[in-house]
Formats: structure tokens, C-alpha cells, sequence
């Protein structure tokens, strides 16, 4: 079982939304529309976190993110 269906389906519920709001918001950067269209492959299941790396002097966190095709 995947991380986000382990969530409760309240928060689970609250992030579609967040996902639904952010791709009609008007004036939206290149950024926020990728954090919202990663945000929902994570919760769709098309997409997993793979990998990370911390920088704990620059205090910065890189993520790998892998998706999948429903074909494979």
C-alpha cells in the first residue's frame, strides 16, 4: 500500500482539491503548476518519490521523483 493511500481520506480529499484549485488558478507560475501536477500523479499513483539527498549546509533536500506509464 502506497504512502497516500495510507493517508486519511480527509487529507487525501483536502489535496485533490488543492490540486483541482491550483490547476484553474489564473496567474499561476511554471512552478506552481508543476508542484500541483506532481502533487496529483503522487496521489493518482502514477508517480513515486524514488530517491532523496539532504545538503544540511545549505539546508536544502533534493527529491527523485519516478513516474510511471500505464503501459509498462
Amino acid at each position: 500500500m502506497g504512502f497516500f493511500e495510507r493517508l486519511d481520506m480527509e487529507l487525501q480529499k483536502d489535496l485533490i482539491n488543492f490540486v483541482e484549485s491550483e490547476n484553474e488558478r489564473k496567474g499561476k507560475t511554471l512552478g506552481d503548476a508543476l508542484k500541483a501536477d506532481i502533487l496529483e500523479k503522487l496521489i493518482q499513483g502514477d508517480c513515486k518519490i524514488t530517491g532523496c539527498a539532504t545538503d544540511h549546509k545549505k539546508k536544502k533536500m533534493f527529491v527523485e521523483f519516478t513516474f510511471y506509464n500505464g503501459d509498462e
